[in-house]
C-alpha cells in the first residue's frame, strides 16, 4: 500500500497550523507525541526522513490489533550498517495536539531500539 500525496500535504499543513498556534515547535526538540491505536508514543519528527520505522515489538502489538505487516525486503542504511526490513504496515496515526487521524506507512526493523 502507498500513502497518497494528499495525506502528506494535509499533515504538513496541519503541522504548520500547530506551529502557528504554538502547540508544536521545531526549534530545538523534534519530539512529538503520537497516538497509535489508542496508545501514546513519543516519536521523532524528522521532516527530512523518507521512511518511518518501528521495531518488531510494536509490530507485534499491531498484529494483535489486526494490522499485519506485508512482506518487504527493503534495505536501510543506519549508523550500525545496513539492515533489512522485515515488513511494512499502514496504521492510523494521530498527532496528540491534533484531532485528525492519518494512515501512515511504517517499515518494521527487528532490532530497532524503541522504548515503550
Amino acid at each position: 500500500m502507498t500513502i497518497e500525496k494528499k495525506d502528506y500535504r494535509t499533515m504538513r499543513n496541519d503541522l504548520r497550523a500547530l506551529i502557528r498556534k504554538k502547540l508544536f515547535t521545531c526549534d530545538i526538540n523534534p519530539l512529538v507525541y503520537v497516538e497509535i491505536l489508542g496508545r501514546k508514543y513519543m516519536s521523532c519528527l524528522d521532516t527530512g526522513a523518507t521512511s518511518s520505522l518501528i521495531n518488531s515489538v510494536l509490530a507485534e502489538k499491531l498484529r494483535e490489533r489486526g494490522y499485519y505487516p506485508d512482506k518487504s525486503d527493503r534495505l536501510f542504511n543506519t549508523a550500525n550498517g545496513v539492515v533489512r526490513c522485515n515488513g511494512v504496515v499502514r496504521v492510523p496515526l494521530k498527532l496528540t495536539a491534533d484531532d485528525r487521524t492519518y494512515f501512515h506507512k511504517f517499515f518494521v526493523i527487528n532490532d530497532l531500539p524503541l522504548d515503550f
